[in-house]
């Protein structure tokens, strides 16, 4: 499957006044309208509104105490990022979490900063791999106009262990371009997106206008 997901971080844009639901209804419908599998991945205290909309819900991080999977699971989201560069964790623990999703039957999204990165995880068998070089994340520059060799390494790297189409990417992805320069670059997977439609005076405008990025 090949997704967008959109991760609404804790921007100030989504933190009040129902920002979050808002948000991921104009996501829900471009999803509808395009016929693009779109994802949501809000705010922890706003999981509960995978209640209220029809796309899947992502937990933005794991951990053992607050943000267990099972909790995750319990709002009636179905997937979680792991490893986000605002929520790294050490190996062990990537592990312990893509182990602990696969349990509570969550889908998992690895982020790595690199190749090299990806290695170190690639034989915990998440189900997607995404990777978000750090210094391109925020800037609007887009990893597969200046990094597209990350993706398709990455894309080499998941194929070589039986992983063929989990790759995703991210950091700088902000328009039509930038989508379809990953896929063909081998990120089979889709893309991860945050500031590009978070920040944008228009939310599902700027959604459409990636999701014209999946249909090629």
């Amino acid at each position: 499957m090949t997704m967008l997901l959109v991760n609404f971080k804790r921007y100030d844009e989504v933190m009040y006044g129902g920002g979050s639901l808002r948000l991921a209804k104009a996501a829900e419908t471009v999803s509808q309208m395009y016929g693009v599998e779109i994802a949501v991945a809000p705010p922890a205290e706003h999981l509960g509104i995978a209640g209220e909309i029809s796309i899947p819900i992502f937990a933005q991080y794991v951990d053992a105490a607050n943000m267990t999977a099972e909790k995750i699971k319990s709002f009636g989201a179905r997937g979680a990022i792991i490893n986000h560069s605002d929520y790294k964790i050490p190996e062990g623990e990537v592990l312990h979490f893509v182990n602990d999703a696969r349990r509570a039957g969550l889908t998992s999204v690895v982020c790595v900063n690199s190749v090299a990165e990806a290695q170190a995880y690639v034989s915990f068998k998440p189900d997607y791999m995404a990777i978000e070089p750090d210094n391109l994340i925020g800037t609007g520059k887009s990893v597969s106009t200046t990094r597209p060799d990350a993706i398709s390494d990455l894309a080499d790297l998941l194929m070589r262990h039986g992983m063929e189409g989990r790759a995703m990417c991210g950091a700088g992805i902000s328009n039509e371009d930038d989508v379809r320069k990953a896929l063909e670059f081998g990120a089979a997977g889709g893309v991860l997106v945050s500031s590009a439609v978070v920040k944008a005076k228009d939310w599902q405008g700027k959604i459409e206008e990636l999701a014209r990025g999946f249909r090629g």
